[in-house]
């Protein structure tokens, strides 16, 4: 039976990887950014890339409008960071903040809470709570 931690690592994990090494390896904070390297980035397609620029004016692709368009995009990834952006920039996280964040329900959430004997969940141990949560 696989968990919610394979699950991340497979899919979650690369994605945030590959947009952190994307914006390290830029040489200008301000430089454009090709359409075709967002839709990839982000699993968008051009067309919905143009339909968010238009709808909040932007003209151009740069770092602070990639996460624009990252936070108005429909692909998986861009929903998570969406949530994430709703719950907060939280130290640690209620079970009702990751059920909504990761879309696990909110019960199982707090069962793998007492399964790993952890009273408060931060970025340090949500990898070891999500080796509780078992999925299909």
């Amino acid at each position: 039976m696989n968990t919610y931690l394979d699950y991340y690592k497979k899919r979650i994990t690369p994605k945030l990887q590959d947009i952190d090494i994307f914006f390290r390896t830029l040489e200008e904070p301000n430089e454009n950014i090709h359409i075709d390297v967002v839709s990839e980035l982000l699993d968008l397609t051009p067309k919905e890339i143009r339909k968010i620029m238009k709808e909040n004016d932007i003209s151009y692709i740069h770092k602070n409008t990639f996460f624009m368009i990252m936070q108005n995009g429909s692909s998986f990834i861009c929903k998570l960071f969406y949530r994430q952006l709703q719950a907060g920039l939280l130290t640690t996280y209620t079970p009702e903040k990751i059920s909504y964040i990761y879309e696990i329900p909110e019960h199982i959430v707090t069962k793998a809470m007492q399964e790993a004997d952890l009273p408060l969940v931060s970025s340090h141990n949500l990898e070891k709570l999500f080796s509780y949560i078992y999925i299909d």
